[in-house]
This record gives structure tokens, C-alpha cells and sequence, in this order.
């Protein structure tokens, strides 16, 4: 900042003077909190994790074969979802109905994976045999409930009164 008096009269220097300081001091109350800002916002924070993110899986019981064994043929309904942390119960969110042509374990897991449907299948194995192993996206919203093919039905709201079994829980993480 420059103060001109030039010719001009005393009493009009004092009041320009006084507004330069006004200026310089807002100027430097400016810099101060700026740099105040600045270091509040220096530091770390800490972020507790108590629960990953999981998807939810599930697997058939095991058979010989997985290009002989064969549990049916027909349509194979794939609910997507959640499980309403309420009421327990499923909450679908979307539906794909897949024609299955071949009941074998390895035709269903390729039909399966054809629809595009939010699960992978594939063909495991287990127990001394082959198992089918599904599994959805990671998430609570990754939750899938199968109808239509009586021995790959599986509810997670009822998950005990399946055929399948339960390998891993679709859950946020928190």
C-alpha cells in the first residue's frame, strides 16, 4: 500500500492514513486465520474398522461327478437384495429368471454366470465330490434368495430349512 499526500490537506492524510492501517490490519487478521485453517486441518485421523465387508455365499451339498449329477432342469429364480436387519426377513430388490437346459453342476454354474445376474457360480470341490458354490456381491445389498430348482432353493432369512449350505453372510462394512 502507498499513501500520495501530494497537496492535498493534512486532515485529508490522516484519514487516508487511517484507512491504510484499517486495510493493513484486516490484511494481516486474513493471513492469521488462514493460517490457523491450515493447521486445524493438519493431522491425522483414525477410522476403526469392527466389521469388513462380506458377500454372501453358499454351497450344495456334494456330489460325484459334476458333469453327470444332475438336480434339474427348468426355470432357476435369482432374487437380489437384503435382509431387512429388523425384521430378518428378505427384501428383494431385483429378480432374473434363468433357464437352466442342463441340470449338471458345471451346466448350471455356465448358466448361471451367462445371466449376468449379480452371483458367480462354480463348480468346487468338497467333501470328496463336487459342490456348486455361489456367491454375490459384496455387501449387505449383495443378499440373493434362488426358487425354482428345488435343490439349489435357498432363502437367507430361512437359511436353515435349505438344501444349501450357508458359507458367508452378505454384510456392510462397519
Amino acid at each position: 500500500y502507498t499513501l500520495a499526500l501530494g497537496q492535498r490537506s493534512s486532515g485529508n492524510a490522516l484519514v487516508g492514513y487511517n484507512r491504510l492501517a484499517q486495510l493493513g490490519e484486516a490484511f494481516q487478521s486474513s493471513l492469521s486465520s488462514l493460517g490457523q485453517a491450515a493447521q486445524a486441518s493438519a493431522g491425522s485421523v483414525e477410522v476403526t474398522v469392527s466389521q469388513l465387508a462380506q458377500a454372501q455365499s453358499v454351497q450344495s451339498a456334494a456330489f460325484g461327478d459334476p458333469d453327470t449329477v444332475s438336480l434339474g432342469t427348468g426355470p432357476l429364480t435369482v432374487e437380489t437384495g437384503r435382509v431387512d436387519a429388523q425384521t430378518g426377513a428378505f427384501v428383494a430388490t431385483g429378480k432374473t429368471t434363468i433357464a437352466v437346459g442342463g441340470g449338471s453342476l458345471a451346466e448350471i454354474a455356465q448358466a448361471i454366470n451367462a445371466a449376468k445376474c449379480g452371483l458367480t457360480a462354480s463348480v468346487e470341490d468338497s467333501q470328496g465330490g463336487s459342490a456348486l458354490r455361489l456367491t454375490g456381491a459384496s455387501g449387505a445389498a449383495g443378499a440373493f434368495r434362488l426358487g425354482g430348482i428345488e435343490d439349489l432353493a435357498y432363502d437367507p432369512a430361512a437359511a436353515a430349512d435349505s438344501s444349501m449350505q450357508t458359507l458367508g453372510t452378505a454384510r456392510d462394512c462397519l
